[in-house]
């Protein structure tokens, strides 16, 4: 599956799917479509990007990161731990600068893996709302 990007302006949201995870061993009779297995949402507003999943399927708990880079500067706002389907990470909030946000992730059951985030960046203009 190949990388999604969007940009959004102040207060928009974009979706992303999460897609199951192979278990090695194991063999598939079913097609697996993008977004059978939830879907993440990513908001920016006021310098912050806020993120949900929402599965499809039974899931116990959600892994993952949400890693921040200034485009303008060039330099890494820093990778936030996520432990739960949703949260929220500040930007630096300079003026005028573009960043881009990448959630990355897996949902579990119970333990066992089932669900990973695609790859995804949301990119955002922060002007000082």
């Amino acid at each position: 599956m190949g990388s999604e990007t969007a940009t959004l302006e102040e207060g928009q949201t974009v979706s992303y799917p999460m897609v199951a995870v192979e278990q090695p061993g194991t063999v598939h009779t079913d097609a697996v479509y993008d977004s059978n297995y939830g879907t993440i949402t990513v908001t920016a507003a006021k310098g912050v990007f806020h993120y949900e999943v929402y599965m499809k399927v039974p899931a116990t708990s959600f892994t993952g990161a949400f890693q921040i880079t200034d485009r303008t500067s060039g330099i890494s706002g820093g990778r936030d731990l996520k432990f739960s389907f949703s949260g929220s990470t500040p930007t630096s909030k300079l003026k005028n600068h573009l960043y881009a946000g990448t959630l990355t992730g897996t949902a579990y059951l119970a333990g066992v893996p089932i669900a990973n985030t695609v790859p995804n960046s949301t990119q955002y203009k922060y002007s000082d709302f």
